[in-house]
């Protein structure tokens, strides 16, 4: 049965443009694949900033080229991070990441095979992520990381809701042999800026 949580929709009929990368794990495994997501991530930085002559786009007018540049660089880190630390070792499905281009906002939608242990311990961290303030968890856990000796920073989500203001949401499909996970967060104008 399929899981949906947060703030998650389903591509939209509005969309301006987009930009999907698919990376195999048949040539390199995806468990190495985190050595290029900064590139990657900076190529679709470059893309969206690039995209509009003269900066008539209003999200872009909102947040100026250089502050939208770092926040789709490291949103786009971040979820390419996570979907290639925690796919499943031995699946053949690709890593997919869209950028979906709408008048007011950027869906940034990852896609990845999950094992089923992964996603209970994704639901877990979905369900604090929503019941709690993104604020305290963020004071939480870099408390935590203070005192651990081998901390998994789990800042990136908290990053993201912190500082950017956006909205995350995931899709959990089980599967024979993969279950799927699809991570989606939408940016809009700062602080509700337009």
């Amino acid at each position: 049965m399929t899981r949906v949580y947060g703030a998650f929709v389903e591509p939209l009929g509005d969309c301006w443009e987009y930009l999907t990368l698919v990376f195999s794990p048949l040539t390199v495994p995806l468990s190495e694949r985190w050595r290029t997501n900064s590139i990657s991530a900076n190529f679709m930085a470059d893309y969206v900033t690039h995209l509009f002559p003269g900066g008539q786009w209003p999200l872009l007018l909102s947040y100026g080229l250089a502050d939208l540049h770092g926040a789709v660089n490291y949103i786009v880190n971040e979820l390419l991070e996570n979907a290639m630390k925690f796919c499943t070792p031995d699946s053949t499905s690709p890593v997919t990441i869209s950028l979906e281009i709408y008048p007011e906002q950027l869906i940034f939608r990852v896609e990845n095979a999950i094992s089923p242990d992964s996603a209970e311990r994704l639901q877990k961290v979905i369900g604090q992520l929503l019941s709690h303030s993104p604020q305290e968890l963020y004071l939480q856990k870099l408390e935590a990381n203070a005192v651990e000796d081998d901390p998994g920073s789990g800042l990136g989500y908290l990053t993201i809701l912190n500082d950017y203001q956006a909205h995350l949401g995931w899709k959990i499909l089980p599967g024979i042999p993969d279950w799927r996970v699809t991570t989606l967060v939408q940016l809009s104008h700062p602080r509700g800026e337009r």
